[in-house]
């Protein structure tokens, strides 16, 4: 990854996070929701991945956007998540 592809990485994780507690706060609980953090379903403890162990692509190749296995693979993170009760908040 280059040099200012890793910065905008960064400063997207970091606005994410920033964004998090606002989404777990304000929507999840207000409304009665549950907030599901996929970063688990696409990351390795936080850190960006680019395809999973199976070698596919989590993402396009833009880097940024998902791809259909990664996509997938949240589905399938969210409905077990769903299906055993558990959330985020």
């Amino acid at each position: 990854m280059a040099g200012s592809a890793v910065h905008e990485e960064r400063e997207i994780r970091q606005k994410n996070e920033g964004a998090k507690p606002d989404l777990q706060g304000l929507g999840a609980k207000k409304y009665g929701a549950r907030y599901i953090d996929i970063s688990d379903a696409i990351c390795d403890n936080g850190k960006y991945l680019k395809e999973g162990a199976d070698k596919k692509p989590l993402r396009k190749d833009d880097g940024m956007h998902i791809s259909m296995n990664g996509a997938k693979k949240i589905a399938v993170y969210v409905v077990d998540k769903l299906l055993n009760g558990q959330s985020d908040n």
